[in-house]
């Protein structure tokens, strides 16, 4: 597919700007909500729908992780659990039966009983399938929350750039 995109595009710039329709986020972002849901409230039949069984993830600490291992640590008895958690889709890129997903997160989760707030972005690959879309690749991208007072707004955006 990339190598498609490499030859022709046109093609790619043409998928790009037609998927950019706020029809294609929206359709997206109800994914993106079936995601979050599941993960608060574990649902494994959920998130089998979701995940491909390709399904990688590259954590925000940098941990790849399988689909298996991804679902698993839903039901773990660890002291890590998530308690809200929202995403919020920003783009969307289609390539034939591939669509590039960029958003960002706010999640919440209670690690020793302490709550710890993470926010970022996220960038989820997923695959048409015959079963609807399926994500085969999710990134997280942790942005450390910082006081206003001590960064001007021009620093802040080349930071985030």
């Amino acid at each position: 597919i990339l190598a498609g995109t490499v030859l022709l595009p046109g093609y790619a710039h043409a998928q790009t700007n037609s998927a950019q329709k706020p029809d294609a986020i929206k359709m997206f972002q109800k994914l993106e909500d079936k995601w979050s849901n599941s993960v608060v409230n574990p649902d494994q039949y959920a998130m089998d729908l979701l995940l491909d069984p390709s399904f990688v993830d590259i954590t925000a600490s940098g941990d790849v992780e399988t689909r298996d291992q991804y679902i698993a640590f839903l039901f773990a008895k660890g002291d890590t659990k998530p308690y809200s958690m929202m995403q919020r889709v920003t783009s969307v890129r289609r390539f034939g039966d591939t669509a590039v997903v960029n958003g960002t997160y706010a999640m919440k989760v209670s690690v020793d009983g302490m709550p710890k707030a993470e926010q970022g972005v996220f960038t989820h690959v997923f695959e048409k399938t015959p079963a609807g879309w399926r994500c085969v690749n999710s990134q997280r991208t942790e942005i450390p929350v910082r006081k206003a007072k001590n960064i001007s707004k021009k620093r802040h955006r080349r930071h985030l750039l």
